[in-house]
């Protein structure tokens, strides 16, 4: 897919790889599951100092199709869960409006992907939603 602009042709890869669906971003952008897994023992560290509010929210801004992502949340829900901490949690997941979302929550309630990580199953009180407006953009500037 591209965007024509003033007799330029500009490749959209945002709108290719977030048509594809069935998690296909997740499966060939595995550098990006890397870099995200790289901060995993900074936010286990973080779950000390998350304040006690309910419900406890968080934000995976990029989120794609969720995979990426997915074993993260799962261990460090895991980890909350373990310590006592039974409270609501919210993931708010936000990408573009073109984004799969379709697939992001079919993944998180086992449907489709890694049911191992699947903590909409695994574990009560979680709630995931979704916001259809990138992150680098959030207003009219």
């Amino acid at each position: 897919m591209s965007i024509h602009n003033e007799n330029k042709s500009i490749l959209n890869t945002q709108a290719l790889l977030s048509m594809k669906g069935s998690g296909y971003y997740s499966k060939i952008t595995a550098g990006a599951k890397i870099a995200i897994d790289t901060t995993r023992d900074l936010m286990e560290a973080a779950i000390y100092e998350i304040p006690i509010i309910t419900p406890l929210r968080v934000a995976d801004y990029g989120s794609a199709d969720g995979g990426t992502s997915q074993e993260l949340w799962f261990e460090l829900i895991k980890r909350i869960r373990n310590g006592g901490d039974n409270r609501e949690i919210e993931i708010v997941y936000t990408d573009l409006a073109s984004n799969d979302f379709s697939t992001l929550f079919r993944t998180m309630q086992g449907m489709e992907g890694t049911f191992e990580h699947s903590f909409q199953n695994q574990f009560s009180n979680i709630f995931v939603h979704a916001c259809g407006t990138g992150f680098h953009q959030q207003y009219p500037g």
